[in-house]
């Protein structure tokens, strides 16, 4: 049997195995097999290769994901760098959030430039801590990993008070998800994640819920949820809105 076609046969076995991989692991498997199979063909016959396959593929995967570590990695542990990058993804997707809401209240049917102001504040605000996230990301030696943004959870937001609400919620699932990963990078002992969270973010994250909530505490109060009046005086006077 040829080289050409001992490897083909050992791709036509793993078909299946393939099918859960990524294209780069795709290609991957496909060279150790084509590297490996002289050696083992020897010693253990063809019948073996399936037994051996994911061994050798491990193995390979490990030297080269050694192989591919950044020379500046130093005490960083892999799951807070994959911690880090899911708080990429939340990041712009709170910013995504934000930058619907401040569309929304630009609308000629709603008119509220203050509140737009505000959330297209927020939007850029959330931007920038995805960017630290992926600059922190490099500093460290990880590797930068995106992921699929999700659409905000609706297109209309009704009205100023219901939009702070939701931003209220979603300030809190942004937080939740840094404390989390403060409560891991201290139990993996990394102080200079825990510095960089305690610095950047922690405070910052508190502010943004404060003010959120003396915001919904106001509009309810002048009932602004149903009164239109009490929605635009809010939105001109304690949002800075501009006619």
């Amino acid at each position: 049997m040829s080289h050409a076609v001992r490897v083909l046969y050992i791709r036509q076995a793993h078909t299946r195995s393939f099918t859960s991989l990524g294209k780069s692991e795709e290609v991957l498997a496909s060279t150790v097999i084509e590297r490996n199979f002289g050696l083992v063909g020897i010693f253990f016959g063809e019948r073996c290769i399936s037994y051996l396959f994911f061994t050798i593929l491990i193995i390979k995967q490990s030297k080269i994901s050694a192989e591919m570590d950044s020379q500046v990695r130093q005490n960083y542990d892999r799951e807070c760098e994959a911690l880090i990058n899911k708080m990429v993804n939340l990041e712009l997707y709170a910013s995504y959030t934000y930058t619907s809401m401040a569309h929304y209240f630009e609308r000629d049917d709603v008119a509220l430039r203050g509140f737009a102001k505000f959330f297209k504040e927020n939007s850029e605000e959330e931007r920038e801590h995805a960017e630290k996230f992926l600059e922190f990301q490099n500093k460290r030696g990880g590797r930068i990993v995106l992921q699929d943004l999700k659409k905000p959870e609706r297109d209309e937001w009704d009205n100023g008070l219901v939009a702070m609400q939701c931003a209220l919620k979603l300030e809190k699932t942004v937080n939740q998800a840094l404390l989390d990963l403060h409560k891991v990078s201290s139990e993996k002992v990394d102080p200079h994640l825990c510095d960089f969270l305690e610095t950047h973010y922690l405070n910052e994250q508190v502010e943004s819920i404060k003010k959120i909530g003396d915001h919904i505490t106001n509009l309810s109060k002048m009932d602004a949820g149903n009164n239109r009046m009490a929605e635009y005086l809010f939105d001109k006077h304690t949002l800075d809105g501009k006619s």
